[in-house]
């Protein structure tokens, strides 16, 4: 019978390995990617790397000043993205404040977005 067929033969995408997300994997961030999206988000920021070899991203303004580093953990292990800050509050005390981002397999857009919380979250709003 017509349509018979589909029931007793399989379709050539039943056959075919079908390849996932997973094995193509999208980039890791990198310091000069992270410093593009920031600036897009009207930071002033730029990719750097330090006298040690350590690559981040610096952002700076008249508020504050944040260092965003890929570092290694000081007991060994993996790699992970790492946010330095300082800043002078609204009574004129120097604060800083350290905390990790993330691991080194987050995407750009995901560790623009935790800078920029952390930033929002410890400087007050926005940029500049």
């Amino acid at each position: 019978f017509p349509g018979e067929a589909r029931f007793l033969c399989s379709t050539p995408w039943e056959q075919a390995g079908l390849v996932g997300r997973d094995t193509y994997r999208d980039e890791a961030a990198s310091p000069a990617g992270l410093a593009k999206l920031l600036r897009a988000l009207g930071y002033e920021a730029q990719s750097i790397t330090s006298a040690g070899g350590v690559a981040g991203v610096q952002v700076r303004s008249e508020r504050y000043a944040a260092h965003i580093a890929l570092v290694e953990p000081a007991t060994g292990g993996r790699q992970r993205w790492s946010g330095a800050l300082e800043w002078v509050d609204a009574a004129g005390a120097s604060r800083t404040w350290a905390e990790t981002l993330g691991p080194v397999e987050l995407e750009e857009e995901e560790l623009a977005r935790r800078v920029d919380e952390l930033l929002r979250r410890s400087v007050g709003a926005g940029t500049g």
